[in-house]
């Protein structure tokens, strides 16, 4: 899912000096994680998680949890997007919930 969120968000700053990367990352790590690298976990850190884009129409954030038991914050997000127009949000599932989608979906449709 990360790797998605970091396509998209390099897809809309394409023309923004630092493209996918927060302003205050070093410039070895900008020169580092400025290229494919920056899919990969090492450069995660200095990827911009909360970001508006189109002139502020837009409001990315980037929330992962590892376990469903672990969701907390991620499932009041969720709530809080549901039933507002032009709202998204992607749901990734991993081999740390067995690829148990029902699991979930369960979860997050609460």
């Amino acid at each position: 899912m990360r790797q998605i969120y970091t396509s998209l968000l390099a897809i809309l700053r394409k023309d923004k000096p630092r493209h996918v990367l927060t302003d205050s990352v070093s410039e070895e790590n900008f020169a580092k994680c400025d290229n494919y690298y920056r899919y990969f976990a090492d450069c995660r850190h200095y990827l911009l998680w909360n970001t508006k884009e189109c002139n502020g129409t837009l409001q990315l954030n980037m929330e992962y949890s590892y376990l469903v038991g672990h969701l907390g914050n991620f499932i009041r997000l969720v709530q809080q997007l549901r039933g507002k127009p032009d709202s998204w949000f992607l749901i990734g599932i991993g081999y740390h919930d067995k690829l148990d989608a029902d699991l979930v979906i369960q979860a997050v449709s609460k």
